[in-house]
């Protein structure tokens, strides 16, 4: 406030605000849009943030009438009519979608009503351009045709505000009778007053100082177009946005109505409005944006495909799902998945069990093509869905069956392999690739892959940045979540469906882990590193991979996600 007054004063412009705008009410601040508990399944960087506050009635609708000289004295002091321009500036700089009803009239030695109150601002404006400037001045008479006007059609709940505007001197005592009648019907006046006189001056700050507005007196008719937009119309000095535990900054206010756009994170985004008025009260409210990847749900096993060649009855399916981040979901149990279902062509559903992300089933088969579906449901009424196709067939009279084994173990070779899988789970997997969140698409692509590796591969899956948030800096964030060895793939896909991304890259540092994990096997043995970003801890990924091949002949596959 104190820099704001020391600009105008600068320009030739002062407030003068009152200690009366606590008398006429409490102060309310209302954040209208976005909804409160809004939930976005596709992220975006920012978010429109609308609502209004006032001390002087409700926060949704304000009645305003712009109340404006239009004595012969302003060819004088006003010849290029910035009065106009002023008035204009501010009934076009109204966010469109506040609910703000406007009214028009203008005053010499008596007053007319141009325009009743309406939501029609195009109307307004153009009865603006067409303001003369011919007679006396009565501000008393101005004053009470605006009265009227309120009487006539303001809303009941609605904010009542006038914005009063003049150059002259007028009757005092009259001036003083038509401004208690607007304090008795509780509407404020906020006074502009164009001129160098205090005359003229004094009459207007004791009417802002008795309904509770503000006074502003202006020198140079140049910047009268920055005078209407700096009256605080409803009583409100500022208001002032935080998004969590981020800095406040300033909201955008005009005619009651605040606007700003605030950056989204994944997860929880609480969103407070501080509102303070001219004397000096405050006053918040607040609504929370959560911000998470779709409901999803992959069946897992068995394969899309599968083609059973015995008679079998049933089989087992299993999967995962994918909900909201877990931290709020833990809070919001309305938003939790509430049931998994299955079914086989046109079959009534089957049961599921739910643990941790994960759902197993049984379901009926038929000879022939099985078109088998699950599908998700939340308790606040979202669905996924996904299917695959089995086959059963009868068997044949007779079928050859070849099989190559290692170790008495089935294997597609007698080659003894390991590879471990190190898995970027940063905060930057959130971005988006195709429409999606690059971890989403990378999640699938894994869990497809899992399907074709030959079954005698011995699989291991390390995670870094999934344990702590980015601003912790956590640059050891790195956790072999399923150690490598044969027949784990059921590990590995649950594993896959719990992390989610959240902090650093750490990505040297996790491929320094890659020896210790693998052990004294002896094998062959690979890293596949699946990352969308490069090293964010200062440490040298490429020279951690040359020292893997230098020192244990294990090659590090890379595959990319968005890279730049």
């Amino acid at each position: 406030m104190r820099r704001l007054l020391l600009c105008l004063l600068a320009t030739g412009l002062a407030t003068v605000a009152t200690p009366a705008a606590a008398q006429l009410g409490d102060l309310r601040i209302e954040i209208q849009q976005p909804a409160a508990d809004l939930l976005l399944t596709e992220w975006v960087p920012t978010l429109e943030v609308a609502g209004g506050a006032s001390v002087f009635g409700g926060v949704r609708t304000l009645d305003l009438f712009l109340v404006m000289d239009t004595s012969k004295s302003l060819q004088r002091n006003d010849p290029k009519d910035y009065r106009a321009q002023g008035a204009i500036g501010l009934v076009q700089s109204l966010p469109s979608r506040s609910d703000i009803q406007l009214g028009l009239v203008d005053f010499d030695r008596k007053a007319r009503l141009i325009s009743p109150l309406t939501k029609d601002r195009a109307a307004i404006v153009r009865a603006l351009h067409k303001l003369d400037r011919s007679g006396a001045t009565d501000l008393a008479a101005g004053i009470r045709t605006a009265l009227e006007g309120f009487e006539k059609d303001a809303r009941p709940d609605s904010s009542r505000v006038m914005l009063l505007f003049t150059d002259g001197r007028s009757d005092v005592d009259e001036a003083r009778g038509a401004m208690q009648e607007a304090r008795r019907k509780g509407v404020a006046i906020h006074a502009l007053h164009l001129g160098a006189g205090r005359k003229g001056a004094s009459i207007l700050e004791e009417i802002a100082q008795a309904t509770g507005g503000s006074f502003l007196p202006v020198t140079d008719p140049a910047r009268l177009p920055e005078a209407f937009l700096n009256l605080r119309t409803t009583g409100v000095d500022q208001v002032m946005i935080e998004v969590n535990d981020s800095p406040p900054f300033p909201a955008v206010l005009a005619g009651g109505t605040f606007t700003a756009n605030v950056p989204l994170e994944m997860g929880e985004n609480k969103i407070v409005a501080t509102a303070t008025s001219l004397d000096g009260r405050t006053r918040q409210d607040s609504v929370s944006v959560v911000v998470s990847s779709p409901l999803t749900i992959t069946i897992d096993e068995p394969s899309n495909g599968t083609l059973f060649t015995g008679r079998p009855t049933e089989m087992a399916v299993a999967g995962s799902f994918e909900n909201l981040v877990p931290e709020f979901v833990a809070e919001h149990p309305e938003w939790a998945v509430q049931s998994v279902s299955l079914s086989v062509n046109d079959s009534p559903p089957f049961a599921t069990t739910l643990e941790a992300g994960r759902f197993e089933g049984r379901v009926a088969l038929k000879e022939g093509e099985n078109l088998v579906r699950a599908r998700v449901s939340t308790a606040d009424g979202r669905v996924a869905e996904n299917a695959i196709t089995v086959s059963v067939r009868p068997p044949g009279c007779a079928e050859l069956h070849v099989e190559a084994l290692h170790e008495g173990e089935p294997a597609l070779s007698v080659s003894d392999r390991a590879v471990e899988i190190v898995f970027d789970a940063s905060n930057s997997m959130w971005g988006r690739m195709e429409g999606r969140p690059k971890i989403s698409v990378a999640k699938e692509i894994l869990l497809d892959t899992l399907d074709w590796l030959p079954a005698d591969l011995k699989l291991g899956l390390r995670v870094y940045g999934h344990q702590h948030p980015r601003k912790r800096r956590n640059c050891t964030d790195s956790e072999l979540l399923v150690p490598y060895g044969a027949g784990n793939r059921g590990r590995i896909r649950a594993a896959i469906a719990e992390f989610r991304p959240r902090g650093q890259t750490p990505l040297a540092h996790s491929l320094e882990q890659v020896a210790s994990d693998l052990g004294d096997f002896r094998g062959e043995r690979a890293v596949v590193l699946v990352t969308d970003g490069i090293e964010s801890c200062g440490g040298d990924p490429v020279a951690a991979a040359r020292n893997l091949q230098k020192t244990g002949s294990i090659p590090v596959h890379v595959i990319g996600f968005g890279l730049g």
